[in-house]
């Protein structure tokens, strides 16, 4: 599985070609295998910053996480780099609602409908982890507007796995 997701990672950041983004002073031996990869690839229409942001989206929560936390450093980035990482704060792509829809009949064990009176298929809100719907629900004492967070779907082992390959990296940046 590592492995696997290793050469995703590459290719991922090969296709949105980040080496655009390395620094003069990054562009050691270190930093050749993504180099080399992100040749293999045309230059995608995105300018370098956009396309950072959409790679680590590609990627997935725990790059998206990484992106955010990123986005509060100034010191490291330019502004449109970091303006572009805020992106990720607000503007993650939602899954889709029928997905939604299956994981919240699962979470109370029977059909929304019998729960809610009214559930808005539109996301209020996505982010990497989850993504939020409001609902009303039916009740005997008046009807009450809700907020309803949904986990991404099978998120839990590909956060699992990002984490070990990333302590993995890690050591290897070390």
């Amino acid at each position: 599985m590592t492995l696997l997701r290793v050469l995703r990672i590459f290719f991922i950041l090969g296709r949105h070609r980040l080496d655009r983004n390395l620094p003069e002073e990054a562009r050691t031996w270190k930093t050749l295998p993504l180099r080399l990869v992100a040749r293999l690839f045309p230059t995608p229409k995105e300018d370098g910053p956009e396309s950072a942001r959409l790679a680590l989206e590609s990627l997935g929560p725990i790059f998206i996480k990484l992106g955010q936390l990123l986005s509060t450093r100034r010191d490291l980035f330019s502004d449109r780099m970091a303006r572009e990482l805020e992106k990720l704060q607000d503007q993650v792509p939602p899954f889709p609602t029928e997905q939604a829809r299956e994981i919240i009949d699962g979470s109370l064990g029977c059909n929304l409908e019998s729960v809610f009176q009214d559930f808005d298929p539109i996301p209020l809100a996505s982010a990497s982890l989850a993504q939020v719907h409001t609902a009303t629900l039916n009740g005997e004492t008046g009807d009450r507007e809700v907020v309803i967070k949904v986990i991404r779907p099978d998120i839990e082992p590909v956060i699992r796995a990002d984490i070990r390959l990333m302590y993995v990296l890690a050591r290897l940046l070390e």
